[in-house]
């Protein structure tokens, strides 16, 4: 079989089971103020992704949460509470981890298919396919932190993280 579709196959593959791991990873456990999920100071709390458009595209790439029904919707509504905001912050930390694993476990194609094709192919998947929705996980996460920084006001509730 030709190493492109063997390639292929392989993304696809742990595209696929991508899905089914990231449900084992633990959400309560996930402290989004520490590495890897905090926001860095160049962020400027998501701002610096407003240079490249990303309010305008953000909405416009796939969202598995419409596919797959049992995933949690990336929306918040206004009657969300402290609960469900902070749901969604560790589900925004899941998706990045997720999409960074899912760049490291398609490094081993470089391996398999030696060619500057396999190059294209791989600079293709992780520009069109992972850093998007890296970055929108990392432009929405402080904007859902100040949102549930709120909420706990609102209903007079401690933060989970200092």
């Amino acid at each position: 079989m030709n190493k492109f579709f063997v390639c292929v196959i392989y993304l696809i593959a742990i595209g696929i089971l991508s899905n089914p791991a990231a449900k084992l990873i633990n959400r309560d456990n996930i402290d989004y103020t520490k590495f890897p999920y905090r926001s860095y100071s160049f962020e400027r709390g998501g701002k610096i992704y407003e240079k490249i458009g990303i309010r305008f595209w953000k909405d416009k790439v796939p969202d598995m949460s419409a596919v797959l029904k049992h995933l949690i919707k990336k929306e918040v509504r206004f009657k969300s509470s402290a609960a469900d905001v902070l749901r969604q912050i560790q589900e925004t930390c899941v998706a990045e981890i997720t999409h960074h694993a899912l760049i490291i476990l398609s490094l081993p194609m470089l391996i398999y298919w030696k060619s500057k094709w396999a190059f294209l192919c791989e600079a293709i998947y992780i520009l069109l396919l992972n850093l998007p929705f890296i970055l929108i996980q990392r432009y929405n996460r402080p904007r859902l932190i100040a949102l549930y920084q709120r909420k706990l006001t609102t209903e007079g509730l401690k933060q989970k993280y200092a």
